[in-house]
């Protein structure tokens, strides 16, 4: 018996929250369930095959914080391959300096980023969009970051005889560190756009909490030992996080 086939992708619109959200509408033989995925190609709902196309209205608006939330998401991360307001618009902000980029077509399957010790090179296919490149340019952000975090804590943890459990990166624009119950740290990843005295303040501020979970006087003279010019870094934190935060 002959297999009925699946209708052709639709392009639709549907209205979230007062705000227009256009998707694709598509058919899977495979899907056992309707899935919601954004990517840089936009939003798709993938229905399997003879479901009613009404479902992926009601899946939509089922996860209506979801969608728009990681749509804004992907649109501020498009607007990382333009400038930071305070600099000109061939720099980014890495470690407290300046850093010089720019974005080349090249003939690649996926993009890249390479520093030739100057520059910062984001290589893109072809014919991409500006969203390729604000998602190599945030990869290539999250790699120095974890790098960075890692190398920072692992020195210091050995320094103040601590054991950290678990380290993470989160999207993070106020919240520059944590220490969790169970030991395990998470940091922003824009910790990478500041100077490394003040990311390593926030190191020795999360590691301290591993022996003291709160803030007391017991705590700050810890802190203090390892980083005696923390209030310095805290005041940078303070003066320059709406800086940090637009990024």
């Amino acid at each position: 018996m002959l297999k009925r086939p699946l209708p052709e992708p639709t392009q639709r619109q549907i209205m979230l929250d007062g705000q227009p959200v256009d998707y694709v509408l598509k058919f899977s033989a495979r899907a056992k369930k309707w899935r919601i995925s954004l990517n840089d190609k936009g939003l798709s709902v993938i229905l399997p095959a003879r479901t009613k196309p009404d479902v992926a209205e009601q899946a939509l608006r089922q996860h209506t914080a979801w969608v728009l939330k990681q749509r804004q998401r992907q649109q501020k991360m498009a607007a990382l391959a333009a400038a930071q307001p305070s600099f000109a618009p061939d720099t980014l902000l890495l470690r407290g300096q300046t850093l010089p980029y720019r974005v080349l077509p090249a003939p690649i399957l996926k993009g890249a980023a390479v520093f030739d010790g100057h520059t910062l090179n984001v290589q893109v296919p072809i014919a991409a969009d500006a969203s390729v490149a604000a998602a190599v340019l945030q990869a290539w952000y999250l790699e120095q970051a974890l790098s960075d975090i890692r190398a920072g804590v692992q020195r210091r943890a050995e320094a103040m005889q601590v054991r950290p459990a678990k380290i993470s990166l989160r999207d993070q624009r106020r919240r520059w560190g944590s220490c969790s119950s169970k030991g395990n740290l998470s940091f922003s990843w824009r910790l990478i756009l500041m100077p490394p005295e003040v990311l390593d303040y926030v190191v020795v501020h999360e590691l301290a909490h591993l022996r003291h979970m709160n803030h007391s006087p017991k705590f700050w003279a810890l802190v203090s030992q390892y980083c005696p010019n923390y209030k310095q870094h805290a005041a940078w934190l303070k003066a320059n996080q709406g800086l940090i935060a637009s990024v």
